[in-house]
């Protein structure tokens, strides 16, 4: 019987070459090394993180469906790191979200991790360290994802600037930790300066400070100069990473126009004070239409608290008035801090833009009331959600999930609600009955989430904070805010269903509630947490898992990930595997770095998969130059998948999209249908494989010469069925199969017409067991509309077809128990086989023929005949 391979690395003499192919596919390739160095970006000299020398860091750059590519190098000597790509969703690259605890080990000193990932949206996004509270100390910065060559966005504006607005700490990470950590507790206090850019400006006649260590007069923390020309508009994409404060952001004398958020485009809004919350970015326009004599000052303000941290302050410069020239005037005051009005106006005023609008589903599976509060256990101040305060485990659980290590963490899961008849969220509550908690919440795969987010007083009378909440892996849809307790019977009566925008980061008010939705269908294990660097510290978080199995497992390759970019000779839209699945008549081409330590040699696997095999794994060697290359590896090689797990099968061919700018739409409807149900039969005792109980025979005359010549005799004229009995054939049970006949017939299909082949499995005459089948076509590539489980719904599945994108290939599999739709035109006049392309099922009678436009071909050359009725055909 057949077996199919999966495939743990390809490797060629091509290698060497992919780099430059790389750059010419859409690869956007970044070498960067992460230390700390004294910094004075406020005229304080302090230790910060810095990449390549710079923080924040390089602005990474790239186009819709590019594929970026990190190589990390953790030169910060004492400190493990990670980084998150924030707003971008990983969609089948969960491993490179940079949650450390959650996806990801994080990167130990000295080492070097490669992170890739496809940006597949445009917009404005974000990158920061997600380590302990690394991102405060400067290790942060901005994503542009412009959008394809050739189209156009819904505004119009002359030129494209990014702000990255971040507040600033003179005390270490390390310092904060252990306050937080400690009895009694010691709060962060808030920041010494706000940064726009990374520049701002501490009074460095503050006294008690050490000599030398402030200096107003340094070159680094001059203010940041936005430089504009009058007349001209400007597209301002602003991004927050601050580590605790909420902000206000204007600019002296001019409105704002929000169009984007998140990544999203929003009907567009004007605004004199742009509130943003850490994580957040948008993107506003804005036009040089004020007097083009002076210069005008651009602030961030904190709001939401009381804070005694000055405003960061930067200028936004009318050429040709010199960039250093300050602006006359002082400072705009700003808003109150304690105002919620505006910032929920504002709120409740961003919708998606008419033309953008992704429509939510109008009702949701599940609804997870999150209560925030600050509580105490053991005596130690924390946040908790719920009454459950979030702890990471020591194993990430994206590994402990896929490989089932179920003691690693709490399997308890935690609550959906709390008591919210009887909790007063305006009153100072007791909280010492909190626990922590390292449980996830299990989301059941493509169900709608509702995520309330109620507010609460803290630990102090008479207060409420605002918290931006961050989700991993996903955009949402806001559907409501509202002030004071949510009320589950009416509140979600006045959600937004027609237009609201998504997002990433949401902020929730002082004792307000904030409403959002999702759908749970990117398989991965997702972080959702407080973006107030100290508030997740404390516990304030959750986490979502979803679709897992369909993964398969992680890390079985050492250390190296497969980029998929070519199926069957056509251009795929990039993906990121750790296994490849090929079955038999398969092509793909994968690119690969040799990115690991270069002072060892790598096993390449492949193993058995879809049958309980004895076969041994196959194995090669991985060869860094200039180790020997028979240098056996020294580790034990990659187990690889379980053979039974069809879930990470069927993953990758659902993963499988034909690339942006090589996709070929098929036809949107078929002229015909043919459903094949693969079956094992017995005929006269003998076992055989069938296709609508017709198991297939060869005639001695080859098809093409008897079409041509029209031998009529040589071949079977009934034409074989185009269906099965669907309503009563049970896939799942054993079948008797005694009644099917053997036969030479063929399909005939019109010229120039549109086939749709239901390929159908089902079990085959041993009890529980059904097969997974290769089919290849000759003559012809058919594009893959969808793939199943089950029994094929001629009424349902075909709505589910990927017309959109949908991979072109002239192989594919059909997993056990299920289906897979493909389409073809049948324009390339001959005589073409289709059959499984496991040797023993096709010589066993798995396979059909297709005639199409025989008649328009010329005259055969005689070199191809010789046998059956041909043999006199022959000339010497």
């Amino acid at each position: 019987m057949g077996r199919e391979l999966i495939m743990a690395l390809f490797l060629s003499l091509s290698l060497l070459s992919a780099p430059f192919a790389a750059e010419a596919a859409g690869i956007r390739h970044y070498k960067w090394e992460v230390k700390y160095e004294y910094k004075s970006q406020d005229c304080y000299k302090k230790l910060a993180i810095t990449i390549n020398g710079r923080t924040p860091g390089p602005t990474i750059e790239a186009q819709v469906n590019d594929t970026v590519v990190v190589e990390l190098k953790n030169s910060l000597l004492t400190e493990n790191v990670a980084i998150h790509w924030h707003g971008i969703r990983q969609k089948g690259t969960p491993w490179f979200d940079g949650t450390a605890g959650v996806t990801q080990c994080p990167i130990v000193p000295g080492d070097t991790f490669v992170y890739k990932f496809v940006v597949d949206r445009p917009g404005t996004y974000l990158y920061h360290a997600h380590y302990g509270l690394q991102r405060e100390a400067g290790l942060n910065g901005m994503i542009r994802v412009l959008i394809p060559p050739g189209e156009s966005e819904p505004y119009t504006y002359d030129h494209d600037r990014s702000i990255l607005l971040t507040d600033w700490y003179h005390q270490s990470t390390y310092e904060q930790a252990t306050g937080l950590s400690s009895l009694p507790f010691v709060w962060v206090g808030e920041p010494q300066s706000l940064l726009i850019h990374g520049k701002g400006k501490f009074d460095c006649s503050t006294p008690g400070l050490k000599f030398g260590l402030c200096n107003a007069t340094n070159s680094e923390c001059s203010p940041y100069v936005i430089t504009v020309v009058p007349g001209k508009t400007y597209r301002l994409r602003i991004g927050s990473l601050t580590s605790l404060a909420a902000l206000s952001f204007e600019i002296e004398g001019h409105t704002m126009t929000v169009v984007e958020a998140d990544g999203h485009n929003v009907k567009p809004f004007v605004v004199k004070n742009l509130f943003i919350y850490s994580g957040e970015t948008y993107s506003v326009l804005i036009k040089a239409d004020q007097a083009p004599t002076r210069n005008y000052w651009a602030v961030s303000k904190v709001v939401g608290r009381n804070s005694t941290t000055p405003k960061g302050l930067a200028i936004f410069n009318y050429y040709p008035n010199h960039p250093r020239r300050s602006p006359p005037t002082v400072p705009p005051v700003g808003p109150a801090w304690n105002d919620v009005a505006p910032r929920l106006v504002q709120g409740e005023a961003m919708k998606a833009r008419q033309g953008y609008i992704l429509p939510p589903p109008q009702t949701s599976d599940r609804v997870i009331v999150m209560l925030n509060t600050q509580n105490t256990i053991n005596g130690y101040t924390r946040w908790s959600v719920n009454n459950i305060s979030y702890n990471l485990p020591d194993t990430p659980y994206l590994i402990a999930l896929t490989d089932r290590l179920n003691h690693v963490f709490d399997q308890t899961p935690p609550p959906d609600g709390y008591d919210s008849q009887n909790y007063d969220i305006f009153s100072k509550a007791n909280n010492t009955n909190a626990t922590a908690s390292s449980s996830i919440y299990r989301l059941q795969f493509n169900s709608t989430v509702d995520i309330i987010l109620q507010n609460a007083n803290t630990m102090n009378a008479n207060n409420s904070e605002t918290h931006p909440w961050h989700l991993h892996g996903h955009d949402f849809w806001v559907m409501g805010y509202g002030q004071g307790k949510f009320d589950i019977n009416s509140d979600p009566k006045k959600y937004n269903l027609v237009d609201p925008i998504m997002k990433n980061t949401v902020s929730v008010q002082p004792y307000g509630w904030t409403a959002l939705r999702f759908v749970a269908d990117n398989p991965g294990v997702w972080a959702f947490h407080c973006h107030i660097e100290a508030h997740f510290h404390l516990g304030m978080g959750v986490v979502f898992e979803e679709g897992v199995e369909k993964l398969g497992r992680i890390g079985r390759i050492q250390g190296h990930t497969m980029t998929v970019v070519e199926a069957d000779g056509h251009n795929v839209e990039p993906f990121v595997v750790k296994n490849l699945f090929i079955y038999s008549g398969e092509t793909y081409s994968v690119l690969i770095k040799a990115d690991q330590a270069p002072t060892r040699n790598y096993w390449a696997v492949s193993k058995v998969v879809s049958r309980n095999s004895t076969t041994p794994n196959g194995l090669a060697i991985f060869n860094y130059y200039p180790n020997h290359p028979r240098r056996s590896p020294p580790t034990v090689p990659p187990v690889g998948p379980a053979w039974n797990d069809v879930a990470p099968r069927l993953a990758q061919g659902e993963a499988m999209k034909a690339r942006q700018g090589y996709i070929l739409p098929p036809p949107q409807t078929s002229d015909r249908v043919i459903v094949m149900l693969n079956t094992q039969n017995r005929i006269n005792g003998y076992t055989r494989w069938s296709v609508n109980n017709v198991s297939y025979n060869l005639p001695d005359t080859p098809y093409l010469i008897a079409v041509k010549d029209r031998l009529n005799h040589v071949f079977d004229q009934t034409p074989p069925p185009d269906g099965y009995d669907s309503q009563n054939y049970d896939i799942f049970s054993i079948a008797n199969n005694t009644n099917a006949t053997t036969s030479s017939s063929i399909y005939k299909l019109q010229f120039n017409s549109t086939v749709d082949i239901i390929l159908q499995n089902a079990n085959t005459m041993n009890a529980n067991n059904s097969e997974t089948h290769p089919w290849h076509l000759h003559g012809h590539d058919f594009w893959v509309m969808g793939y199943g489980q089950g029994k094929f719904d001629i009424n349902s599945d075909p709505k589910n077809y990927n017309l959109v994108n949908p991979i072109m290939k002239n192989t594919v599999s059909v997993q056990p128990y299920g289906w897979t739709a493909l389409r073809f035109v049948a324009d390339n006049p001959g005589v073409w086989a289709f059959h499984c392309h496991i040797e023993a099922h096709f010589y066993l009678g798995m396979g059909v023929v297709f005639e199409e436009g025989v008649e328009m071909l010329g005259r055969y050359p005689t070199s191809i005949t010789g046998c059956g009725d041909t043999k006199g055909y022959r000339r010497p």
